[in-house]
């Protein structure tokens, strides 16, 4: 099994991200966040709304993101921590220096003197001032999901990706002036961006193109109303980070205003690239002999499939609720519109009507078989890829925690027998037995080489 060393690593590459809501290391991600963004000279406020250590704001300006860190320490988990995005006039240090006090003035726009980073803000829809459920974060999470695969697909660099506590962010870098034309690049790409992938329960936050906007900081709590079973306080998290921010440009900016994109003509969708192979709703449905009506595109780019009778509640008309699949990414989605269904999404859906996605489910014979399965590339990449062919709806990789999770019929559980190296085991000797029955006597030998499990 030596093909498979650095196959997993892979694979984890390529599978989608996941959120890690428990940290046992409460504002670590903080620090790496300050460091990641400060430049030498920068000053950024600090603000906990309405605390209730002083009926009122508590802010402070900082010049050091190690010394704003320990600041928070105190207040961590008593009350909404937020900081501004931007770097702000050095000369405010004067109101609070390196210390958080009770404030009447907190950093207006006009005060900002670059503009450093785009905040990609993805809520689930709820009430406001509570948390928000763990199947509200998951609609989050979809939306997420596809708004960076199509940003990624036009040309975009990597952002910070974080679970926010309540929902997700995508924090890209900036090199822009604070200045009226900025603001307009901001506040119309957020606009798109919302109109494109906003659902039926998720939305983006077209409010936080100002210039002086505060975020929550994130490795803090977040503590929105009180916590009860269903809605409880989370530690916000960074997902995945790059090594630095590199900066989105004003041409992209304005191409994503207008409605376009910059995405090299041919090219398919970076989510697909990501996981080649993935099927079409629509099939899944006929296969299963699921009788369905389309419905248009939603602003998220989401087509859904309502089928006759929902199977989660018994009432209701026909072609109410149903499967829906995001074309442009292949990410697949579910929906109920009813209390029975409440929180259901794409997994549930999947087990209650009997949809296979597998990559054998593509398998019509045993010629096909022999073609596809030997059809990676001879690497330990390509194991990983037919790895997440063969199980990639039950397999995913955390990349906070750097661990695997398996779909547990409701929920992603932490891999604590090692079945995913036995998964891995079981496509590679997949893999070896279909090299037998291909009829190119070298690249029969050349796969039945890469592959032999001995």
């Amino acid at each position: 099994m030596g093909r498979l060393r650095g196959g997993l690593g892979s694979l984890a590459r390529v599978t989608p991200l996941l959120v890690n809501e428990h940290s046992p290391r409460p504002l670590e991600d903080t620090l790496r966040l300050l460091h990641l963004i400060w430049r030498e000279g920068d000053v950024r406020e600090v603000r906990i709304p309405a605390h209730q250590r002083y009926r009122g704001v508590a802010a402070g300006w900082f010049d050091s993101p190690d010394k704003l860190a320990e600041a928070i320490t105190e207040w961590d988990g008593f009350g909404n921590i937020f900081f501004t995005l931007n770097p702000v006039n050095p000369d405010l240090i004067a109101r609070s220096n390196n210390r958080i006090t009770r404030q009447r003035d907190t950093t207006p726009d006009g005060e900002v003197i670059r503009r450093s980073l785009l905040l990609i803000d993805i809520d689930p829809d709820r009430p406001s001032g509570i948390s928000s459920t763990d199947a509200e974060l998951a609609e989050a999470r979809q939306v997420r999901d596809a708004a960076l695969a199509f940003l990624t697909d036009t040309g975009w660099p990597e952002p910070l990706v974080a679970m926010s506590g309540n929902g997700f962010y995508l924090l890209y870098g900036l090199d822009l002036p604070n200045d009226a034309e900025s603001t307009r690049l901001v506040k119309g790409a957020l606009d798109e961006l919302n109109r494109r992938f906003k659902s039926q329960a998720a939305h983006i936050d077209t409010s936080v193109y100002n210039a002086a906007r505060i975020a929550g900081l994130i490795g803090t709590m977040k503590v929105k109303g009180d916590q009860t079973a269903e809605r409880r306080h989370r530690r916000s998290e960074i997902i995945r980070s790059p090594e630095h921010l590199e900066p989105v440009t004003r041409e992209q900016l304005l191409a994503l205003g207008r409605g376009t994109d910059t995405k090299p003509a041919g090219e398919p969708p970076a989510a697909i690239r990501a996981t080649p192979g993935r099927r079409l709703l629509v099939d899944l449905l006929r296969e299963a002999g699921i009788e369905y009506r389309e419905q248009p595109p939603d602003a998220a780019g989401v087509t859904w499939y309502h089928v006759r009778r929902c199977p989660f509640h018994g009432d209701g008309r026909d072609f109410e609720c149903g499967v829906g699949q995001n074309l442009s990414s292949g990410a697949y989605a579910g929906h109920c519109f009813h209390p029975e269904g409440a929180g259901k999404g794409w997994q549930e859906w999947k087990a209650a009507l009997g949809l296979r996605t597998g990559f054998a489910a593509l398998i019509s014979t045993p010629a096909q078989v022999r073609r596809r399965l030997t059809d990676f590339p001879r690497t330990d990449s390509g194991n990983a890829e037919l790895l997440a062919q063969l199980y990639g709806d039950r397999l995913r990789y955390d990349h906070g925690r750097g661990r695997w999770l398996l779909w547990r019929e409701t929920k992603w559980a932490e891999d604590k027998d090692g079945e995913v190296h036995r998964l891995a085991k079981e496509a590679v000797r997949q893999r070896f037995l279909a090299a037998s029955g291909l009829e190119d006597p070298e690249e029969k030998q050349a796969q039945a080489k890469f592959a032999n499990p001995e």
